[in-house]
């Protein structure tokens, strides 16, 4: 073991010593080393695939953290009661597709990715109850996840730019998207991939949006209006159709609940708009924007436009065609847990995994046709739970003439665009327990999740 690995070690080490101690600090930790851990390993020559995925640690011990949390045990008995039939039905998934890889000789640590695939989101999901109470705790998390990664994003421009520096651009890959007879460089910036650069980016876009809400000043606002702006672009310049997606069905959920909910008598939608000098700065800066991509960025803008028409073919294809086409090749009772879990053959070179993109194909192939309709319900159950909770929470707020619960929709919107996301391409939430934990924290912010839209950030 060299030098470099034991400093990472002991950090992991430390790190985890502190959450024993203080367990919501373990999620700020995970914030920084969803942002680190790339340019980490494009600096190691061994490019550390466990540096990734050594992250989980810190969400098992913010897990344990929740449990020990004694101010936290009088809220679990009425989160358990709506929760514990969907979980129910996940663990029928688990014990039934576990069984189906065994049988067909799946080897076990096949089995053992698969399984922490789809456990780490549930461990997000209780982590986001727990830490939510504390709102103040919250509210720095969605700063500093969204100033961090807005800077962070910001490093493809660098990539365009052709600065040689071995934290930027993919692992031993070069990226491009074919187009007919040209091809679309596709930049990673410090990131190991475009889809993760993308991803970052339709989140970073996503809470800056909330953060326009959230705040009580203009110039606030505006500064966090130009902050979604420079997410929005640096997401068209990732050239990912599925994370421009996941910020449209966030941003028409949202922004539809904005539109048709006035607090304090005036639309929120145009809280922002109160000054002369705020539309003219914001409108100059969207300006700006669109030049410098249209004149440096052209074919990834126009790869962007293309989502819309593009759209409806390829969510036929994920929802219809590609499971279909899975379950005739897989069978009735599918190829076993993990078998088309991203990362599969890095864990096992004698396994032949699944082909899947999609993620509807991905658990129908994995635990056929019954088990495909176990997480389905599971999830959909999960998800009308936790709308019931912010619809709740609207009409009490509009009953009572009280402020806009801007995190409980924003969230719940959030995450909606994961599920979209997940549905047209499962790899990055699939291969990634440590994020696929971060998307299960927020929709769990959902149940909680309190904030008034005059407090200023």
């Amino acid at each position: 073991m060299s030098t470099i690995d034991l400093v990472l070690l002991l950090l992991l080490l430390v790190s985890c010593g502190t959450i024993l101690l203080h367990w919501r600090v373990g999620v700020f930790l995970i914030v920084l080393w969803d942002v680190c851990r790339d340019p980490l390993r494009k600096l190691l020559p061994e490019h550390l695939i466990s540096l990734s995925v050594a992250g989980t640690f810190l969400w098992l011990f913010c897990l344990l953290g929740v449990w020990r949390d004694k101010d936290l045990r009088d809220m679990w008995a009425p989160i358990w009661i709506p929760l514990r039939r969907p979980l129910l039905l996940l663990l029928l998934f688990l014990i039934l597709s576990s069984i189906s890889g065994l049988l067909q000789q799946v080897p076990s640590r096949v089995l053992g990715l698969g399984l922490v695939s789809y456990l780490f989101p549930v461990i997000g999901l209780l982590t986001g109850i727990g830490f939510s109470r504390n709102l103040s705790n919250l509210r720095l998390l969605v700063l500093i996840y969204t100033v961090v990664n807005a800077l962070f994003i910001g490093t493809a421009l660098l990539e365009v730019a052709g600065l040689d520096s071995p934290v930027l651009g993919g692992i031993q890959m070069e990226w491009y998207r074919f187009r007919g007879d040209y091809s679309i460089p596709l930049p990673c910036g410090v990131y190991r991939s475009p889809d993760i650069l993308g991803l970052h980016s339709a989140h970073v876009f996503c809470l800056a949006s909330m953060l326009v809400f959230a705040t009580g000043n203009s110039v606030g606002r505006l500064r966090w209006a130009l902050v979604a702006v420079w997410a929005a672009a640096l997401l068209v310049l990732s050239a990912r159709r599925k994370m421009i997606g996941l910020a449209g069905v966030f941003l028409l959920l949202y922004w539809g609940f904005a539109w048709f909910r006035v607090t304090a008598n005036r639309p929120l939608l145009w809280s922002a708009w109160r000054t002369k000098r705020s539309r003219s700065v914001f409108c100059s800066f969207v300006m700006l924007f669109i030049l410098i991509f249209w004149w440096c960025a052209r074919p990834q803008l126009e790869y962007g436009v293309s989502t819309l028409a593009e759209a409806p073919e390829r969510i036929f294809g994920a929802l219809v065609l590609s499971p279909l086409t899975t379950l005739s090749q897989s069978g009735f009772w599918g190829a076993g847990l993990g078998s088309a879990t991203q990362g599969n053959m890095l864990v096992s070179v004698n396994h032949a995994g699944g082909w899947q993109e999609d993620g509807v194909s991905r658990v129908v192939h994995e635990g056929g046709l019954p088990g495909a309709l176990l997480i389905i319900s599971s999830v959909v159950w999960v998800l009308l739970v936790f709308t019931r909770q912010v619809v709740d929470e609207v009409a009490v707020r509009q009953e009572e003439k009280a402020a806009w619960p801007i995190w409980n929709v924003g969230l719940l919107c959030l995450t909606f665009g994961n599920v979209a996301c997940y549905l047209v391409s499962h790899q990055h939430f699939s291969g990634d327990p440590v994020f696929a934990g971060l998307s299960g924290f927020w929709l769990g912010c959902v149940w909680t999740a309190r904030m008034q839209p005059q407090e200023a950030c």
